[in-house]
């Protein structure tokens, strides 16, 4: 045998929010709007007018303020971010110029070896030259 019910699943719900105080009905309310707004509703506004009347514009004028503070904040982490970028960058390139300079530099005194006379010596340089090139072309591709 099956229990009759009387009411409906509505009328259960409703009867289930009358018994919550209105107190806790209206924080419910006001957290979920304010998860969603910066600023208080406008029926909260309105019962801080109740309180005093500049309340409503002096809440108006602080999330402003914090909304332009919020905003300068970010500003300054995204300069901040590319400063560090254009830093990072730039020191790539510095290394890259002293790397071709130190490899021009060794290139050079290989030559210079092989023509005072010493070839086996002056190849060996060049060599070397060579095989740290390489490699450091190969590391550079598989970054």
């Amino acid at each position: 045998m099956k229990p009759k019910h009387t009411k409906s699943n509505n009328t259960i719900k409703s009867n289930a929010q009358e018994n919550i105080p209105p107190v806790i009905q209206q924080q419910q309310i006001q957290q979920s709007i304010q998860a969603v707004l910066p600023l208080h509703h406008p029926v909260f506004l309105k019962q801080f007018s109740e309180v005093d009347n500049s309340f409503p514009e002096r809440i108006i004028l602080m999330t402003e303020k914090e909304q332009a503070h919020v905003h300068q904040k970010e500003n300054r982490e995204i300069k901040l971010k590319e400063r560090e970028l254009f830093h990072s960058i730039l020191a790539a390139y510095v290394g890259l110029f002293v790397a071709a300079i130190i490899a021009l530099a060794f290139c050079y005194g290989g030559i210079h070896v092989i023509l005072e006379g010493y070839p086996y010596i002056g190849l060996s340089i060049l060599g070397g030259v060579i095989v740290a090139l390489v490699i450091a072309f190969i590391q550079g591709k598989k970054t």
